[in-house]
């Protein structure tokens, strides 16, 4: 309990602003934006939930492999540094709603 209460304050250090946060300068919400770092984001919250449960659980490895598991099945996808994302939804708590340009699929991200 210990651990998830400092993961949880650590996540809330993290800065609020999507545009520090993803993406380059200025970038608002609709705009397309080129990412600044590594990211994850998945069609359902209970993925990030379970990333979170096992990152602060067990360790980030697993963490990073229960993704990957769920990159493989299509209901996560990884995007990295440099590529283009829409931002569609600021969800609170650090979490953005984003999709590439020109597809309809919408993942959830946790600013991280």
């Amino acid at each position: 309990m210990k651990a998830r209460l400092l993961f949880a304050l650590a996540l809330a250090a993290l800065p609020a602003s999507p545009a520090r946060a993803l993406a380059t300068k200025g970038c608002r919400i609709g705009d397309i934006c080129v990412m600044q770092s590594p990211l994850f984001g998945c069609k359902q919250q209970s993925d990030i939930k379970q990333w979170i449960d096992t990152y602060v659980d067990k360790d980030r490895e697993t963490a990073e492999k229960y993704i990957d598991d769920q990159v493989a099945a299509g209901e996560c996808a990884r995007f990295q540094t440099g590529d283009k994302l829409r931002l569609v939804r600021y969800l609170g708590l650090l979490r953005l709603e984003v999709s590439r340009p020109g597809e309809s699929q919408i993942f959830i991200v946790l600013l991280k």
